[in-house]
Order: C-alpha cells, then structure tokens, then sequence
C-alpha cells in the first residue's frame, strides 16, 4: 500500500473480463467509465458490479480527479452510487476498500463507503465527527462493532487524501487496519462487537 501510494503516477493494467484476483470492484470514474445516458458508473473489475448515479449531473458531477476524472458529491445523504447487491459483494470475508477523498470540509460526518446498512448485516467506512478521523462500522449478530482511527486529524480542507482499510471479520476480535495516504494509523475499538 505504501509502495502503490508513494509511485506518485500509477500504471493501470486492464483488468480480464473475468479476474481471479479477489477483485470484485473497480469504479474509476473517468469519463469513459461514466455512462450519463444511463446513468451507470462502470465496474472495470470484470464481475459487472455497475453502479447507478443518484442526484448527480454531467454537468456538475465530473471534477478533476487525484487521479483522473473524479465525482463531486455535494448532497450529504442524497448524492451516492448504488452498485446493488450482487452475490459478489455481499458477505466479503476478507474486505480491502481504497479510495482517493477531497473533502471541503473536515468537520462532520459522512458516509464515504458503505454496504448496505451496517446496523442490518453491512458495513461503513465513515469520517468521524468533529474529530476528523475515520470509523469503520460492522454489524455482527450480538452487537456491532465500530473501531475509530486515532491521533492526528485525518482529512485537510481542499487535501486529496488516500484512505484504505482492510478487515477480516472472521473473528470478532480482529481490528481493521486502516492507512491514510500509504501510512498504516492507530485504530482503537469504540464498540467491541459480539456474534
């Protein structure tokens, strides 16, 4: 992870229609990968995991990404990406996210990834508060887990920040990890989970 951030230009090899990998989800949001007409996000991952756009516009959407063409999300529970619930994203053993995030303002919560609800067998990748750190939320059949990254702020106004987390939740004591722009963070338990 942090070889991949620290190359500063990344070399993206194309992907077979059916991959081996683990990968089940790739959404550049380049241009070519963004169909307006339909309004569908692209999965270049091979497992046709496309997502639909919702409350989102050609012409105020598409912005300049790190890495790319990026989506604006302006609206905080109304601008979002549906890439449904396929066989192939539901119940995830081992789960790796990564996204590239600028976020405008670093106060506040919002959901930047999620898998259906996480109080109702999903999960959440959140920032966190005022505090401006990073949450992971996972339901379990007692009670939820949630675990917080620690220490400095995590986000910069107006910052591209990279965010990857990985979890197994083969065991209710495993603890995510969570890197911040190719730099692994402290991560504590806010909620121990049960089931």
């Amino acid at each position: 992870i942090t070889q991949v951030y620290k190359a500063g230009q990344v070399q993206l090899a194309s992907v077979p229609a059916k991959n081996s990998s683990g990968l089940v989800g790739w959404w550049t949001f380049d241009g070519k990968d963004v169909n307006w007409t339909t309004s569908t996000a692209l999965d270049r991952s091979g497992m046709g995991n496309n997502g639909v756009l919702t409350n989102m516009a050609t012409k105020t959407s598409p912005v300049a990404g790190k890495l790319g063409q990026g989506l604006r999300f302006v609206g905080a529970t109304t601008d979002r990406i549906n890439a449904g619930s396929a066989a192939s994203l539901d119940d995830i053993t081992t789960l790796t996210v990564a996204f590239w995030v600028k976020r405008h303002s670093v106060w506040g919560y919002s959901t930047m990834v999620s898998k259906g609800s996480w109080q109702g067998n999903g999960w959440a990748l959140t920032s966190s508060g005022y505090n401006s750190t990073i949450a992971f939320l996972r339901d379990f059949s007692g009670s939820d887990g949630m675990w917080e990254s620690t220490g400095i702020p995590t986000f910069r106004k107006d910052a591209w920040t990279h965010v990857t987390l990985t979890y197994n939740k083969t065991s209710v004591s495993n603890t995510p990890l969570i890197y911040v722009n190719g730099v692994r963070v402290a991560v504590s338990t806010t909620t121990a989970p049960t089931g």
